[in-house]
């Protein structure tokens, strides 16, 4: 029997990948997704992404969506125990393993494992050490289609929101980007991927460069 496993979800093309991944392992079943949200509870912090697109992709898949809204600027301390409190209420005694899509940035993997195991579950990583040859063909594999939508404006123009993650995007990278955007240079939202029983249409709004971060804001398309 393949194992239940809740997958941390920001609406991207890594959680994207590390689902395609997951699904095409007979080990392993996605019983949740797992998503912070900012103190309102409707963004995905940096990542400029509505809850009600992350809510249609979970629905496009088929599998049960975790919130978990985060306090204002937590700290670590704050951001650890909203992520504890949800995993005891909302996660079964029946699955014991979480994953999440890093990919080479071993003290954001560290971090994030160290986390999970406080916590009681067993972290599981399936991306990682996926070079850029192999992280290509995976895309590809999955069927993907995904739009940059918010940039580190110190890595990253502000003009490549709104360009399809391919590989004319990654060959326009600066050296200095990789092309994962594992470093934070930019961030996706998925609209389809080979898993997703339709596609997501989605509107980007005008550039908020209000935080850290730029980004256009990502809702579902008015329905016409």
């Amino acid at each position: 029997m393949p194992e239940p496993v809740a997958l941390f979800w920001s609406g991207g093309k890594d959680a994207a990948l590390a689902y395609h991944a997951l699904l095409h392992d007979s080990s392993y079943r996605v019983d949740a997704l797992i998503t912070t949200l900012s103190a309102c509870g409707k963004w995905v912090p940096m990542h400029g992404i509505h809850r009600e697109v992350i809510a249609a992709q979970a629905e496009s898949l088929g599998v049960r969506w975790i919130s978990i809204p985060l306090p204002d600027r937590p700290s670590n301390a704050a951001y650890e125990a909203a992520l504890e409190r949800a995993f005891a209420s909302h996660l079964p005694d029946t699955l014991t393993t979480i994953a999440a899509g890093d990919v080479f940035l071993s003290d954001v993997r560290d971090y994030r494992a160290g986390l999970i195991e406080a916590c009681g579950y067993e972290a599981l990583f399936p991306l990682w050490g996926c070079d850029v040859s192999t992280w290509s063909r995976r895309w590809a594999d999955a069927a993907g289609t995904a739009y940059v939508n918010s940039v580190d404006p110190g890595q990253l123009a502000p003009a490549f929101i709104g360009r399809r993650y391919n590989t004319a995007l990654v060959e326009s990278l600066p050296e200095t980007v990789d092309p994962a955007g594992e470093q934070g240079a930019f961030h996706t939202v998925v609209t389809d991927l080979d898993a997703f029983s339709a596609t997501l249409h989605i509107t980007l709004g005008p550039h908020d460069a209000s935080g850290p971060t730029t980004y256009a804001p990502a809702r579902l398309a008015p329905y016409t």
